[in-house]
């Protein structure tokens, strides 16, 4: 009798760890206490953002962006653009006020922009929901990216 109560505790308590790990990871594109209407919009344009077709194969528009890689924050504005050593685009996005996870995992990197999911490019274009540029990341690669307004 002993030993079931024993494995019953432990797969309760293994539950309940793995449960607050997925709360953790999937709070990052909800919307939070106090946030302005701008971060609203940001945070909706992310829960509704379908990854355009590109050069991945992927159908146009049938997966999110955001998430693309799991459960964990992935789609982020843009801190800052430039041009490669190859002369393509590249982009760093911005982790500011993300968790920690976010922060080492894709912070203070520069990612190509070379793979055509730039939003101006598609057959239906989104525009950026506060004039920013966006992106999400997947993989190691941008599969989502909508420029700053007027680009």
């Amino acid at each position: 009798m002993r030993d079931w109560i024993d494995e019953l505790v432990f797969i309760v308590f293994s539950a309940l760890i793995l449960l607050m790990a997925l709360v953790y990871f999937a709070h990052a594109h909800e919307h939070m206490p106090g946030e302005s209407d701008a971060q609203k919009r940001v945070v909706d344009f992310y829960k509704n953002w379908h990854r355009p077709k590109g050069t991945f194969g992927v159908t146009h528009r049938l997966g999110y962006c955001c998430y693309g890689d799991g459960a964990r924050q992935d789609c982020f504005p843009v801190a800052e653009i430039r041009r490669g050593a190859d002369g393509g685009l590249e982009a760093m996005p911005d982790v500011t006020g993300t968790h920690s996870q976010a922060q080492n995992e894709y912070g203070y990197k520069w990612y190509k922009l070379n793979t055509k999911v730039d939003e101006a490019l598609q057959p239906d274009p989104l525009t950026s929901p506060d004039a920013r540029a966006h992106m999400c990341i997947a993989n190691g690669q941008v599969i989502c990216y909508v420029g700053p307004a007027g680009s």
